[in-house]
C-alpha cells in the first residue's frame, strides 16, 4: 500500500472517529437542554445556571468538532484530487 492509501485511510478512521464525536456531542447538547428546561421548572435556579455553563462548553466543543471534522473532509478530498484515490 503506497503512503498517499495509508494517508488517505488514517484520514478516513480519523474522520469516523470525529463524526462519533459530533453525534455524541449533539447528544449531550440536546440532553443538556433538556437538563436545564428541567430545572428551571423545578426553580433550581442556582443548579440551572451551572447547567446552562455546562451547555456553552458543549456548545463550543461541538463547534471544535464540526471544525476538525470539516478539515479532515476537505483534506480526504485533497488525497482524492491528489490521484491516490483507488
Amino acid at each position: 500500500m503506497g503512503s498517499g492509501v495509508m494517508d488517505r485511510v488514517m484520514i478516513e478512521q480519523d474522520l469516523a472517529m470525529v463524526e462519533q464525536h459530533v453525534t455524541l456531542g449533539l447528544l449531550h447538547i440536546e440532553r443538556q437542554v433538556q437538563i436545564i428546561a428541567t430545572l428551571k421548572r423545578q426553580g433550581h435556579f442556582a443548579a440551572e445556571a451551572q447547567a446552562a455553563r455546562i451547555l456553552v462548553t458543549f456548545e463550543e466543543m461541538q463547534v471544535e468538532h464540526e471544525v476538525h471534522r470539516d478539515r479532515l473532509w476537505r483534506k480526504l478530498q485533497e488525497t482524492k484530487q491528489g490521484g491516490v484515490w483507488p
